[in-house]
């Protein structure tokens, strides 16, 4: 800026168009606009159509009272509004749209077309609005009702415009934007159309049906249980599909308020871990929680599209929710059974797979040598690896119908692997008698084991594990020829290398635990005194049930866990809730982690305030605490991960300067000794 540079008001049409910025945010911003206009004004019916994802015209027709002649060239006035008059009516607000906003921000970056006509009038009126053009408004004839047509999105904002996405991409936001209003309001018709082509058509209906619906098209199957139950004025309702049914969406979940469809981590939180290990890691559950705490007590003048919500007492309707939720699912047929498996019908290679003979695979050497012979028959050890081309994801996607039986294979397969770990226990040293021996001694090619590659499973795994500073790129490079190169990942999980005609065998869970203690450490280390850890919040803090003594020890030690980067909070009288992480452990630790490691943390807590109490002083002693995550990430469930078990070998090298015999969990097996 110049130093003459003044202050000054910003035109009217600048400001309306940096005001609509708040609320139009892509077509389905609008959608849900209109929409919720069509809810308030008592429709029955509401049919929406998009062009070209909504960025040439989106249409709302709905049957409900229409709007008054007079008030049409108010109703695309900023801050006119019909649905609120008195300060006081914000503490309880019973309508979706209560701002006067919607239609001046869309008028202020498309153009908008308004017919409406009341019940009883004889004609309606029509009112068209282009950015810059004085309004024009004329009597039309039409049945009772309001039409809503809006055109060339941002076409005056050209720099906004390019910044939206493809056509699939709008117009799968517009149909989640229509499905949320029409989960919440049953007895509405919803219909949406696209280019022509319908993509929702939802009759009137009871809630129990609409909520099946909308769980069916997230990937839920029945039957749902189905609870309603009510705690410290708080009235509670859910739907919720079995946990076979979990999905990596987090749009499979949905939280209620008030009637409105709302993003509120704790909510969604008590929601997901009311399924407890019944579902599985790293997925979301295909369910819909209904909250409705005692008027006054939500603000839902909070966000600019009112997605959020505010509660005047939140501990206590947080409590009040979870004892509902839990009271409900405590006969649910999941609790209690073993956790369910992923989805079956996962990502499939086109190789063939190992096979079994009957009996084999029960342990020992023998079953080892008939595994390997088994992959060896069916294009393992003695044919030949898929091309860089054939391991990709868009070929897999594009030879499924190829490859036949996907699902039965993928279920075969995961058979067959369960038995491979039962005979693998013992250790790497179980392969030594396998014909690889002869290859490796001969200086023949490399073992072409079908290696796992950067498929969906190990692509979810290196999303939710936590990954090295450091990669062989980014390290010192070796000598040519004197880097391990990558085999295969066996269950263990053991990483299998080519090492200068050995084999190395690497124990992954016992290397991760070791970078991670030293990464924990030199973290520390760099925190001065009275420093916290660098934390990271967690997108749904994890509710853990502690109870007496343990959840007391828990909250009194509260600030030493926060300068640890460990930040909780006691929810209800039985539970506390944890909002951050160490940000070194935040891929290490899910909410099943995090109660393991608050019970290895019991010991050294109770430890720590003894000491203070007798005035010994251990405050400043953080080793109880790396010694807990050490033994947590020592005995967490691990699967093999290629890209991840190369990484970490490169890291621990690279720690102890290429010798070999520092590494934790490796082992080096000699041709020699492989004979």
């Amino acid at each position: 800026m110049s130093g003459d540079d003044r202050i000054a008001v910003l035109s009217a049409g600048l400001a309306d168009q940096i005001a609509a910025g708040e609320v139009v945010e892509r077509p389905a911003s609008i959608v849900k606009e209109l929409v919720e206009n069509a809810i308030d004004a008592g429709a029955t019916r509401i049919e929406i159509e998009l062009e070209d994802g909504g960025r040439e015209g989106i249409r709302v027709v709905d049957d409900g009272r229409g709007i008054h002649r007079d008030d049409l060239p108010l109703a695309v006035t900023r801050h006119a509004t019909s649905k609120l008059s008195r300060p006081d009516q914000l503490v309880e607000i019973v309508t979706l749209g209560f701002r006067g906003e919607a239609l001046a921000s869309i008028a202020a970056v498309a153009r908008l077309e308004i017919r409406s006509r009341r019940l009883g009038e004889a004609v309606g009126h029509r009112l068209a609005l282009i950015p810059g053009a004085r309004p024009a408004l004329e009597p039309i004839g039409m049945p009772p009702g309001t039409i809503v047509e809006i055109g060339k999105l941002f076409a005056n904002v050209p720099a906004r415009r390019k910044f939206l996405r493809s056509e699939a991409t709008e117009v799968g936001h517009c149909v989640d934007a229509v499905t949320r209003a029409a989960l919440v309001h049953p007895t509405i018709h919803f219909k949406l159309r696209h280019g022509g082509r319908e993509l929702l058509d939802l009759p009137a209906c009871g809630q129990g049906e609409r909520v099946s619906t909308v769980l069916a098209r997230r990937g839920g199957s029945g039957p749902y249980l189905h609870f309603r139950g009510e705690a410290q004025g708080v009235q509670v309702e859910g739907w919720f599909a079995p946990p076979s049914s979990a999905t990596r969406q987090r749009s499979a979940s949905f939280v209620v308020v008030r009637r409105r469809v709302v993003s509120e981590r704790t909510l969604a939180a008590v929601l997901k871990q009311a399924y407890g290990e019944a579902l599985p890691r790293c997925t979301h559950p295909v369910a819909c929680l209904f909250v409705d705490p005692p008027r006054g007590s939500v603000d839902v003048n909070v966000h600019p599209q009112k997605s959020e919500v505010r509660f005047a007492e939140a501990q206590e309707v947080f409590a009040a929710v979870r004892e509902v939720v839990e009271s409900g699912l405590a006969n649910a047929p999941w609790h209690g059974g073993p956790q369910l498996e992923a989805e079956e019908d996962g990502p499939s290679h086109g190789w063939a797979r190992p096979r079994f003979a009957a009996g084999e695979g029960d342990g020992g050497q023998e079953g080892v040598r008939a595994a390997l012979a088994g992959w060896s028959r069916r294009g393992g050890l003695g044919g030949e690896l898929p091309s860089a081309r054939e391991q990709g994801t868009g070929y897999r996607l594009g030879t499924r119908a190829v490859d036949g039986d996907y699902a039965g294979q993928k279920r075969e397969f995961r058979g067959e692997v369960d038995r491979l770990r039962g005979t693998l226990r013992a250790g790497a040293d179980l392969v030594r008698d396998a014909p690889v021996s002869r290859r490796l001694e001969q200086g023949g090619p490399r073992l072409p084991f079908p290696v796992l590659g950067d498929d969906e499973h190990t692509r979810d795994f290196d999303e939710h594990h936590e990954e090295p500073r450091s990669s062989p790129a980014d390290l010192e490079a070796p000598p040519v020829g004197a880097w391990p190169q990558f085999l295969v990942c066996l269950p263990g999980p053991l990483a299998l290398f080519e090492f200068e005609g050995a084999l190395l065998s690497l124990d992954l869970r016992r290397l991760r635990a070791h970078l991670l203690r030293r990464r924990l450490v030199s973290e520390l280390a760099e925190t001065r005194a009275g420093e916290r850890v660098p934390a990271q919040g967690l997108l749904e803090p994890a509710v853990i049930r502690r109870r007496g003594e343990e959840r007391a020890l828990l909250l009194r030690s509260r600030e030493a866990l926060a300068e640890l980067g460990l930040e909780l909070e006691g929810f209800g009288d039985d539970a506390v809730i944890v909002r951050a992480v160490p940000a070194v452990l935040r891929k290490l630790l899910g909410p099943r982690e995090i109660g393991g490691l608050l019970d290895r943390l019991q010991p050294w807590l109770a430890l720590r305030e003894r000491g203070a109490d007798s005035g010994d002083g251990p405050r400043a002693d953080r080793s109880g605490f790396v010694e807990a995550v050490t033994a947590l990430a020592a005995t967490q469930a691990l699967e093999g991960s290629p890209r991840l078990a190369r990484r970490w070998l490169a890291e621990a090298m690279h720690e102890h300067g290429g010798d070999l015999t520092a590494i934790p969990g490796l082992r080096r097996i000699h041709a020699d000794e492989l004979r």
